[in-house]
Parts: structure tokens; C-alpha cells; sequence
């Protein structure tokens, strides 16, 4: 990440839950400002699902980082 990583946060936690704790705002504020169930939130927070580029982008909007702050990729990985 390129911010530092937020000091309360689990050492664990992915880049959209430290983005989020970072940003001061609860699961539900973010799920409803980006039109994403709490739910689908819940499962990229904790890294059991990817979202769509679209939700990717306006989470990161929501959140106001670039989206590749929140979900990183790893370039040397072969492409699928």
C-alpha cells in the first residue's frame, strides 16, 4: 500500500479493510454508499471473493485511494 498501513488494524487484514478502518467508516456506510450488499463487502474484506472491476472502482471512490491500493496485483504472477 501506498499509505501507511493503519495502526489498529489486524496485521491480517486486507487493503480494503485497512482502507476502510483507515477511512473511519463502518461496513454498512460503504456498502451502501457503493450500492454493494454488506454481505459481498464482508467476503472481499475478509479476501473470499474478487470484485468486478466496476465495484473494485467505486469502492476505491468511495474510499478515495486508487483502486490498486485496494486490491493489488502481482505482476510477476502468470496471467489466467
Amino acid at each position: 500500500m501506498t499509505r501507511a498501513r493503519w495502526e489498529h488494524a489486524p496485521p491480517d487484514a486486507t487493503p480494503l479493510k485497512v482502507a476502510r478502518l483507515a477511512a473511519g467508516v463502518t461496513q454498512t456506510w460503504l456498502a451502501t454508499s457503493t450500492d454493494i450488499s454488506q454481505s459481498a463487502l464482508g467476503e472481499y474484506e475478509r479476501g473470499e471473493g474478487e470484485p468486478t472491476v466496476c465495484r473494485a472502482l467505486r469502492l476505491a471512490a468511495a474510499l478515495g485511494v486508487p483502486v490498486e491500493e485496494l486490491f493489488p496485483v502481482d505482476t510477476r504472477a502468470p496471467l489466467r
